[in-house]
């Protein structure tokens, strides 16, 4: 009877220590647990914002692979830069023929008053009569 009170104490004893011990652990996690849950909830409070846009992105494009969104977003951001270059390209040598027409128009310009001042003085194109003869 004596061995078997002391075997139950020492049960109970050793049944104790676990205990104590799981109840530690068990407070240590339910501190890290508060102390995880408080750290997400300011994260969380921290990027809102981006989560908020990130929502409406995904619901626009309809997709929800942040890596297609993103990849999508970058080829048209290079086509749109493509595009600008295309542009400023187009506009040089648009500028460039604008200035080539104006010298020519200038060129013809200064032909035509030649020619007028010639027949003022009574000059005739020889090939006139070859131009005349062609017809």
């Amino acid at each position: 009877m004596r061995q078997n009170k002391i075997r139950e104490e020492a049960q109970n004893e050793s049944k104790d220590q676990n205990e104590i011990q799981l109840r530690a652990h068990w407070h240590v996690q339910k501190v890290w647990s508060q102390f995880y849950k408080k750290r997400m909830e300011r994260e969380m409070l921290a990027h809102r914002e981006t989560e908020a846009a990130y929502q409406q992105i995904k619901a626009c494009a309809g997709n929800d692979d942040v890596k297609e969104i993103v990849s999508k977003f970058m080829s048209r951001e290079q086509t749109y830069q493509s595009l600008l270059v295309n542009v400023k390209q187009s506009e040089d040598k648009y500028d460039l023929l604008k200035k080539t027409c104006a010298e020519k128009e200038e060129y013809l310009h200064n032909l035509k008053i030649e020619n007028e001042n010639k027949k003022a003085v009574g000059y005739q194109d020889p090939r006139a009569a070859d131009r005349i003869l062609a017809h």
